[in-house]
């Protein structure tokens, strides 16, 4: 077993990083170069041995800024060992706000698609596994990391699509989307993956990119199948297939309804209490000027949160015995709509 002080190879070990079931990570130093990295060593025997070395095989000729990279790879006795990048910590350590977050969700989610474009799937998306260095973020640890058409079921507790604890269906591109997106509601939301979709932050316009893309990904609505199309969502360039035919059109007739409801609405609040209220402001009191404003406010409001209701419905209808999750979705949906319109 291997200490820190120990030498593997040219390798000297500085200090211990991480551990877990499948091997050790210690911060080491090159005793010809001097160079410091990262080295993971695996213990040969056993599935997590032969698991990390087809992972190896697999990701070692992928190139992208957002990958951490791979150095070198070695056996020595019963262990397996290879160096990568030495992150400078995880990027949920850096304390980055909406903005920052979101810049990183961009570059991520292009790492992932390259991955995916290699037809390999990560399985193990978290912010533990989010890493940091040199001022951009990684995606890290490879260890679970197979070919799409090989992958079986693994993961982290309360980042595992439902496609999977549910359905027991095998993993597939749309369940590191699902992952991604939950790792990033954490990061934003400061809170653990059970309390999604619970938001108590500041929503700007980075933040309610980021909500968004969690609430079309983790709530069943096929709109990004992609991390290209998770990609271009979050700059901001939609594209054109990007939403299902029927959704649009759902959509669409729920905004021609509203819109011939506050015409409506309109129309009576013009006729009954303006059109006197103008006809009538000589003669009126303060008081009656002042009880008159008070029933238009109310009435706005009324109209207020009854659009907050429909856009909360849109994405979570309203269904016979649904569960006490769902009634929560719908109310944080409406809690947004009534915030980003005072």
């Amino acid at each position: 077993m291997f200490q820190v002080g120990d030498t593997l190879d040219q390798y000297r070990l500085i200090s211990e990083i991480g551990a877990g079931s499948y091997g050790r990570v210690f911060e080491v130093e090159n005793g010809v170069t001097h160079q410091h990295f990262a080295l993971k060593i695996v213990p040969l025997a056993g599935k997590a041995g032969e698991r990390e070395k087809k992972a190896l095989e697999l990701y070692r000729d992928l190139d992208h800024p957002n990958l951490l990279k791979i150095h070198h790879v070695g056996a020595n006795g019963d262990f397996l060992y290879y160096t990568m990048d030495l992150a400078d910590g995880k990027l949920a350590d850096q304390k980055l706000d909406s903005a920052g977050l979101l810049d990183a969700a961009v570059k991520l989610a292009g790492a992932l698609a390259c991955l995916h474009a290699a037809k390999l799937l990560h399985r193990d998306i978290k912010p533990d596994n989010l890493l940091w260095r040199r001022g951009e973020p990684l995606l890290g640890d490879i260890g679970l990391l197979t070919s799409e058409s090989g992958a079986t079921f693994t993961g982290t507790p309360g980042f595992l699509s439902p496609r999977i604890w549910q359905q027991g269906l095998p993993p597939d591109e749309t369940t590191d989307l699902y992952a991604f997106a939950k790792s990033f509601y954490c990061l934003l939301s400061g809170n653990p993956p059970r309390c999604y979709p619970r938001y108590q932050g500041e929503v700007t316009k980075e933040a309610s990119r980021l909500l968004r893309m969690s609430l079309l990904i983790c709530d069943g609505e096929k709109t990004l199948q992609s991390a290209s199309s998770v990609r271009d969502f979050l700059r901001g360039e939609v594209r054109k297939h990007a939403v299902p035919r029927r959704t649009v059109k759902r959509c669409a007739m729920r905004i021609a309804a509203m819109l011939l409801l506050a015409a409506l609405i309109g129309t009576g609040v013009y006729f009954g209490i303006y059109r006197p209220l103008k006809m009538r402001s000589p003669q009126m009191s303060e008081a009656e000027r002042k009880h008159v404003a008070q029933e238009l406010e109310f009435r706005r409001n009324v109209e207020r949160h009854r659009r907050a209701d429909d856009f909360a419905s849109m994405f979570f209808p309203r269904r016979l015995n649904e569960s006490t999750e769902d009634s929560f979705r719908r109310s944080n949906a409406r809690d947004y709509y009534l915030r980003m319109h005072p």
